[in-house]
């Protein structure tokens, strides 16, 4: 094959198989030849063994200190193949693959010698513990077969396409509470990496991918396949795409096979083979680990710092800088760990190895078992033929010269038959056929001269078993392989599905007109069960525990789920009180599963908001179930030191604060869940608006703003932990030093002062913002909000050099009094590409502490007081509404309510404490009368625009956002010009913002006007570059209120935020207005890139363009919310 010894061609995807196997005649060995085949795959192994052992010396690995990657991952199987590719994409990181054994032996490739790998290097080779119901033929002990190999299983398997049902997925979602594992979200993911030409590819519609790197075919050749489906469609059982998702779920399909050019197209051949050059890659062949290596980090908690390895017979130990990946297998993984000292505290000190966690490793075994019917001669004999005889000279050159034809696939004579379809029913035991139990393979096979048999059996297994087994070390020896109990039947529901399902397949076979007329003949009896009435469930029970074997596809044993003591792994992939030297692991890899779903946000088709919704609502449904399950709510009140009303950006830090001394137990209340993990990239943000995370509000109708919706502003605030840090476009602005002065004198505090506000600020602060080099003390570090810059600015340049020509400076608006008026660079709350909210700064660190409690989805309706005299209550608990039941908890210290400008209030108001008038008109009581709700204000803004968006320029600073490139950057290592709001659409990223004088203050400490631009690239076919801007008020003399609608707590509050109620305000807007206009339009830097006037807003044409009565007029119809509500005080 001109590749054994120590020469290996280069080769990438070959040119039919002449290329690949260079000379064709070695194929066809494979079919007419007597050569020992298993042999020759073992020769194979030990010569690339021998070859790797000498390069491996002579590059002289092992020798000097322990060497540094950034990522080791253990298994190169179906997801280590992947996890390879995806994370040396980028070029920056450095990875270390461990395989235990080599590259897949050339011979595997042809889908015919799938049967001989059973007997060579390339199996593991497990064998199960003796089994009383199960694999009776082989006396009990079932066969374990797993790929050893560069690929894994996906290097020896059968090479079926088969994805699970919709709400399998579904399941997992609602399980882990985690809904990027729902089949809405994994949909897009399968469709992003196949590229489907399988026997529904005319059909195929959105259900299928095409382009990715994992190839979908045929085969050329199902014998007897149309009768089969005469049949079923007799018996009234459908055909179609059971790959196909929602749209296709119960009946048969023809079999999609990773086959491409007749040749096995594994995750080796679609991920490793195509990088095997990529200089930030290092594969270590036949490199066994035996040991993840992990550091304390204090508090039961440990991270993986590496990993010890023998190959070659050398034991070497290899460190990760970022995360260690382990993803050896069902078998090989839950091994690892334990003989790690991570799994079942009794079995690890059986063995007298050192516990690091408890975890259940090795639990929850499960496999598909299943049964293939025949009798003791064989399957279901017909009187016709409708195979080929595969052994005729045509039909062997046929595949050898073009891969094509009946050789194309598994189609050959012996014990094994092709399969041609495969299908999913219901048991007796499931009536939902969306979501079928039982899987069946129907297989034909053609018996040439001197037989000419054509013989046709089926096969059935079990999707979702009951029955669960275990793995367990036999030593604390690496080299003794497992104790594997699969536990076949040990609940009889198991057989009993398998039965059912037989029964049917009989009656399609033996009770349809369509096999009939075939001349179709029963079934022969089964030997080892001759002592039970023919074709009875006691016959079938015989046969199923004789027959049954496993059907090769464990799974479970470090599964994932929502509790530590049911699970190995959350749902993102971590384990748990284990973690890497990251604060986030592998990059975007175990965050969101593969990071084509986060590409899917930039390039596909997926409705978001309706993902967000999907992942609020299976949260919600997930945090009732784990509600009941602890009993809250049963017996008195419970009672906590604080509770706190609010989970957003002032509950996350108090939460943070109040149970910092382990002293305190505090109760955090949040009428939302947590934040959808897609919201954490910051360019998904405009996605929010229509989800379950906004609270949805509308103003009343106002005068002089938001014309374009006849009146009434959209007012969103964030519904989730982390309030509107979790939902906003993350810009990190401080006010100015005299706002703060200005509180201090108006409340007698001199706490609220700028002198005393700039150390609290810099505590917290993480500062890395583009001024960071001139920051000296205006800025903190090492606090816990960061505090970054984003990557992509596009004509930032041109603007200053305009600003500077009009005599407007730059600087940094954030560092306090040194300076306060003109432009800056944005800073972001935007850290490593992800959204760094109060939830990630102060919630998420402590989600584990002990005093710590979450109620998600509780929305509080009153607090409870209680009066002491002379007029005078107190606060002492809070009642509130969680999954459809009302309770009440107690606080012994204090209730703080941080429910934000509108929710607050509304509480206030909904407890008696609010404007006594008011709260009569809504026969509420009155405790306190206090003008809560009044004095609301914000920063009314308008975006300068004419019809057909900004200033266009006759030159372009921008990037095409869209391609691979600059996404592939981004999903990998959260960089570049993705990193920030940057995307086309009808928002464009703000590259700088300004605070200005209007006419009606010289102040420039103090400016009124604020001012955001933005700045947009349109690529092909426009190929157009537009900058605007947007202008608010700072300090509107305007206020507003929130009113209750009534007493009823699920109602909307009433907001009119009286925008513009006092003219002058309009009136500092147009002057904000005006001076921008001069900036852009009168400025020589802008009127040398060609700088084109605004077109004229339609709904203002009767004015004249440009004027200030034509700014009113769009101000009047454009202006809205800038988001920052506050002044309920």
């Amino acid at each position: 094959m001109l590749r054994y010894f120590l020469i290996f061609a280069k080769m990438t995807i070959p040119v039919g198989f002449i290329t690949r196997y260079a000379i064709p005649l070695v194929v066809a060995t494979l079919f007419l030849g007597d050569v020992d085949i298993p042999q020759q795959i073992n020769i194979f192994d030990k010569t690339q063994r021998l070859s790797d052992e000498v390069l491996s010396k002579a590059m002289g690995e092992g020798e000097g200190p322990p060497e540094s990657f950034d990522y080791i991952i253990v298994g190169a199987g179906s997801a280590g193949a992947i996890l390879a590719n995806r994370l040396t994409a980028s070029g920056e990181n450095r990875v270390l693959l461990l395989e235990a054994g080599g590259s897949p032996n050339p011979i595997m490739d042809v889908p015919n010698a799938q049967r001989f790998f059973w007997n060579s290097e390339m199996n593991w080779n497990y064998t199960t513990v003796k089994q009383s119901r199960s694999c009776g033929a082989t006396d009990g002990y079932c066969a374990w077969p797993r790929g050893k190999a560069l690929g894994g299983s996906s290097s020896v398997n059968g090479l079926l396409y088969n994805r699970a049902k919709p709400k399998d997925y579904d399941l997992w979602a609602n399980f882990t509470g985690d809904q990027s594992w729902s089949w809405a979200n994994i949909k897009d993911t399968y469709n992003s990496i196949e590229d489907y030409h399988g026997y529904y590819e005319e059909s195929a519609g959105a259900n299928h991918g095409y382009g990715g790197e994992m190839y979908v075919g045929q085969l050329d050749y199902l014998p007897g396949v149309e009768v089969f489906e005469e049949a079923l469609k007799e018996k009234g059982i459908p055909t179609g795409d059971l790959n196909g998702g929602e749209d296709f779920t119960y009946g048969f399909t023809k079999i999609d096979h990773n086959i491409k050019n007749g040749l096995r197209w594994g995750t080796y051949q679609a991920f490793l083979e195509p990088i095997l050059n990529r200089t930030n890659l290092v594969i270590y062949r036949y490199a066994y680990a035996i040991r993840v290596e992990t550091e304390s980090l204090g508090n039961g908690t440990h991270r993986a710092v590496g990993v010890t390895y023998e190959r070659h017979g050398a034991i070497r130990t290899v460190l990760a800088e970022k995360e260690v990946i382990i993803s050896g297998g069902v078998v090989e993984s839950p091994k690892l760990l334990m003989l790690s000292g991570i799994g079942p505290r009794e079995r690890l000190e059986e063995l007298n190895i050192t516990r690091i966690l408890d975890l259940p490793v090795g639990n929850y075994l499960q496999d598909h078992p299943g049964v293939d019917i025949t009798g003791s001669s064989g399957g279901f004999r017909l009187n016709t033929t409708f195979g080929k005889d595969l052994n005729s000279y045509d039909t062997i050159l046929q595949f050898i010269q073009n891969g094509t034809g009946p050789r194309n696939g598994f189609a050959y004579d012996g014990g094994y038959a092709p399969q041609i379809m495969r299908g999913y029913l219901s048991s007796s035991q499931n009536q939902d056929d969306e979501w079928p139990d039982v899987h069946i393979y129907i297989r034909e096979r053609y018996r040439p001269s001197p037989d000419e048999q054509e013989e046709v059996y089926f096969a059935v297994d079990i999707i979702r078993p009951v029955s669960t087994g275990t793995i367990k070390l036999a030593s604390k020896d690496p080299n003794d392989k497992p104790i594997i109990d699969p536990n076949f039947y040990s609940h009889q529901n198991d057989m009993e599905k398998v039965i059912d399902v037989i029964e049917i397949m009989m009656d399609v076979f033996m009770n349809s007109t369509t096999y009939q007329k075939y001349g179709i003949q029963q079934l022969d009896v089964y030997e080892p069960c001759r002592g039970e009435e023919f074709l009875s469930r006691n016959y079938w029970s015989c046969m199923i525990q004789e027959r049954t074997t496993p059907y090769y596809h464990p799974t479970s044993t470090c599964r994932i789920g929502p509790d530590p003591s049911i699970a190995v792994l959350d749902s993102k992939l971590n384990k748990f009180f284990i973690s890497a030297k990251m604060t986030i692991p592998v990059g975007f890899i175990t965050r969101y599963a593969i990071p084509l779903v986060v590409a899917t946000l930039f390039l596909g088709d997926v409705d978001i908001p309706e993902q967000i919704n999907i992942f609020y609502k299976t949260q919600r449904l997930s945090d009732e179930v784990l509600s009941k399950a602890r009993g809250e709510g049963e017996g008195p009140p419970e009672s906590f030191d604080y509770i706190i009303v609010g989970g957003g950006s002032a509950g996350a830090i108090l939460a943070n604060r109040l149970t910092a001394s382990g002293e305190n137990r505090v109760l955090l209340l949040e009428a939302g869940g947590d934040p959808s993990p897609i919201l954490d990239i910051p360019y998904a943000q405009r996605y929010f608006g229509n989800s379950e995370m906004n609270w949805g509000y509308t103003t009343v109708k106002q005068e002089r703003a938001c014309g374009a919706t006849d009146g009434h502003c959209f007012w969103p605030r964030g519904k989730a932990l982390g309030g509107s840090s979790s939902v906003n476009a993350l810009v990190y602005n401080r006010c100015k030093p005299k706002d703060y002065d200005l509180w201090a004198n108006f409340t007698g505090d001199q706490s609220w002062s700028w002198a005393n506000i700039k150390d609290a600020y810099n505590r917290i602060e993480d500062y890395h913002g583009f001024y960071e080099e001139s920051a000296g003390a205006n800025h903190g570090y090492g606090g816990e909000m960061y505090v970054g810059q984003v990557d992509y600015l596009p004509g930032v340049e041109v603007f200053e050099e305009a600003l500077k020509e009009k005599g407007i400076p730059t600087g940094d608006l954030n560092g306090g009094e040194d300076f306060t008026y003109g432009f800056t660079k944005l800073d972001y709350n935007i850290k490593n590409g992800l959204r760094w909210g109060t939830y990630q700064a102060f919630l998420e660190p402590i989600l584990n502490r002990t005093n710590l409690v979450i109620y998600r989805y509780a929305y509080a309706i009153r607090v409870e007081t209680e009066s002491l005299g002379n007029g005078t209550y107190k606060a002492v608990g809070v009642t509130y509404e969680r999954h459809g039941a009302i309770r009440t908890v107690l606080a012994e210290k204090e209730v703080i309510v941080s429910g934000g400008s509108i929710e607050s209030p509304k509480l206030l108001m909904l407890s008696g404490i609010g404007p006594r008038e008011h709260l009569e008109e809504m026969n509420i009581t009155t405790i306190l009368d206090l003008p809560v709700g009044k004095y609301l204000q914000d920063h009314p803004g308008v975006d300068v625009k004419g019809n057909n968006g900004g200033f266009r320029l006759n030159t372009t600073f921008g990037k095409d956002l869209n391609s691979y490139e600059t996404i592939l950057q981004y999903v990998q290592n959260g960089t570049g010009p993705r990193n920030g709001f940057a995307y086309d659409g009808g928002f464009a990223p703000m590259v700088m913002r300004g605070y200005l004088t209007s006419s009606q203050s010289e102040d420039k400490e103090w400016p009124d006007v604020h001012v955001y631009i933005r700045e947009r690239y349109k690529p092909a076919p426009d190929e157009q570059e537009e900058v605007s801007f947007g202008v608010d008020i700072q300090r509107p003399n305007s206020s507003g209120t929130i009113k209750l609608a009534s007493n009823d707590p699920k109602e909307k509050p009433i907001i009119d935020p009286n925008f513009y109620g006092d003219l002058n305000d309009m009136e500092l807007v147009i002057d904000g207005i005006e001076i921008m206009m001069d900036v852009f339009m009168n400025s020589t830097t802008y009127q040398k890139y060609g700088i084109q006037q605004l077109d004229v807003l339609d709904a203002c044409q009767g004015e004249e363009f440009l004027s200030r009565d034509y700014w009113r007029c769009m101000i009047r119809e454009k202006s809205t919310t800038y988001f920052h509500p506050t002044s309920n005080r």
